[in-house]
């Protein structure tokens, strides 16, 4: 009985890791998307607008959007976003067309739509005085403030929550001789430096290199290169869920209005704009937006709570269906039992927040194309593993000739069911480039897919799918390895 509460333990703790969104899977059909999407996103499209063109006479909107998890990426072939699907409501309310423009330099957003690059600008912006002397802004949507990341002290997880706090920096006057790395000419370097100066405090300022992301910021104070950063605290609960040992309860600003840039010819749709928001922003489906993006930790947490219910010597009550199914590919049961639980934690009823379905979380349009014509099917747990295992196989099946090793073609099959094959075989074109063993995940393809998060690695010309965040796929590979080594050592020590 102890050694199965360890067990119980250890698996709860893992799946605090395993915070993977489900997306569109969308096997051989990548690199077509991919193509189609950049016509689409014009990333190369230096063309200027006319500052006195009409959307609403073109029927075209082009959106300026930063290539990031809150304002737009590609996603296992889906685009997606906060902002993005926000931009595509506000379009298919007005009946125009949304084209989206991609800006590799987050800094340069603002300067591309004062010369007319675009209609609109949307990366999160925060309103202030500065920017307010040169372009307009819509209505704001929500109010913000910035949030210090730090990180924990190690061991936080014995310690009481007093101990904790009295460890971190709790008000930002503490921050005196402390350093602060920060995007250059963003919100937050100009906020952090009018409070060193308004405050009298030797606030040591960085900024951050020119291809450094928020992203990448939050990632160095994880890793401990760098002591502190600051994000928006809309955006936190996004990190939070990837980032258990940092903390981002320190407010470092007064609320901020977050909205929209607007050339400031655009009266037009600058009008049609702000009556949309104010129309819609307190409405349903902008709620169902933000809960969406916003709240995964809760949604998890709740999850993850719930009681583990199984019977001595099975891992699941769906072992029989995993096995026969497993069994009909030719592929290891246990490797399947541990990506279902990995994808949801053997909840029948599972949904994601993008809309993944069922035990093995398949995309509605992926289900179809396996010949699933009701995706209400999916919550069937007959046919969610049939058809996640079906998939799964096909991308085995592309792996293993390529790897020749069946542990290595496990793991690049399972890194392409999360993030999409699109991305992996960029990761594998990175690590060719940059002298790392294209045929080995672990230490090599998995830190170019990491990399891909960084703007100097997705935008590299052999890079075909952009903007991932990487860090998902590689820490979805590492559960299941670990769920996988536990289930058979369970299964092992049952069968004695």
């Amino acid at each position: 009985m102890k050694c199965m509460k360890k067990f119980l333990v250890l698996l709860i703790f893992l799946a605090v890791l395993g915070c993977a969104d489900k997306d569109e899977q969308r096997g051989n059909k990548g690199l077509e998307d991919r193509q189609a999407l950049n016509d689409e996103s014009g990333q190369e499209d230096r063309v200027k607008i006319s500052e006195v063109e009409d959307c609403f006479e073109s029927g075209e909107l082009v959106a300026l959007v930063s290539n990031n998890s809150f304002s737009y990426i590609l996603y296992r072939g889906v685009q997606i976003g906060f902002e993005y699907e926000l931009l595509q409501m506000f379009c298919d309310d007005h009946n125009l067309k949304l084209r989206i423009k991609v800006v590799k330099d987050a800094a340069h957003i603002l300067d591309s739509l004062k010369v007319g690059y675009g209609h609109v600008a949307a990366s999160n912006f925060a309103v202030t005085s500065e920017r307010l002397k040169h372009i307009d802004f819509s209505n704001p949507f929500f109010r913000t403030h910035q949030v210090l990341v730090q990180r924990k002290p190690e061991g936080w997880r014995k310690m009481k929550l007093d101990d904790i706090k009295k460890s971190l920096i709790q008000d930002p006057l503490d921050l005196q001789g402390k350093k602060v790395v920060v995007k250059k000419n963003s919100s937050f370097a100009d906020r952090i430096r009018h409070f060193s100066h308004e405050n009298g405090l030797n606030i040591i300022i960085r900024d951050a290199d020119v291809i450094e992301t928020t992203e990448d910021l939050i990632e160095l104070v994880d890793k401990g290169e760098i002591d502190y950063t600051i994000v928006d605290e809309n955006t936190m609960d996004f990190y939070r869920s990837f980032y258990s040992d940092l903390d981002f309860n320190t407010a470092v600003s007064f609320n901020q209005n977050i909205a929209w840039a607007l050339h400031k010819d655009n009266t037009k749709l600058a009008d049609k704009l702000n009556k949309w928001i104010k129309e819609n922003k307190n409405e349903k489906r902008f709620n169902m937006l933000n809960n969406k993006y916003f709240k995964l930790s809760s949604s998890d947490r709740k999850r993850i709570n719930k009681a583990w219910k199984t019977k001595v010597g099975v891992i699941s009550e769906y072992d029989d269906l995993i096995k026969k199914y497993a069994s009909q590919n030719k592929l290891n049961w246990i490797w399947m039992a541990a990506l279902i639980y990995q994808e949801s934690k053997f909840d029948k009823k599972s949904r994601s927040w993008v809309g993944a379905r069922g035990l093995t979380q398949m995309m509605p349009r992926t289900a179809r194309e396996m010949g699933v014509r009701n995706v209400n099917d999916l919550y069937k747990p007959e046919i969610s593993v049939r058809v996640g295992i079906k998939y799964y196989k096909q991308m085995y099946d592309f792996w293993l000739p390529i790897m020749g090793d069946s542990t290595q073609a496990h793991y690049f099959s399972l890194a392409s069911y999360n993030a999409g094959k699109g991305h992996v075989l960029d990761a594998r074109r990175l690590a060719q480039k940059y002298d790392y063993d294209e045929n080995v995940w672990e230490g090599n393809v998995e830190k170019m897919m990491l990399a891909k998060s960084n703007p100097a690695y997705y935008n590299d010309p052999v890079a075909k799918f952009g903007y991932c965040v990487g860090k998902e796929p590689v820490q979805y590979v590492k559960n299941i390895k670990e769920y996988h080594d536990l289930f058979l050592q369970y299964i092992t020590q049952k069968s004695k």
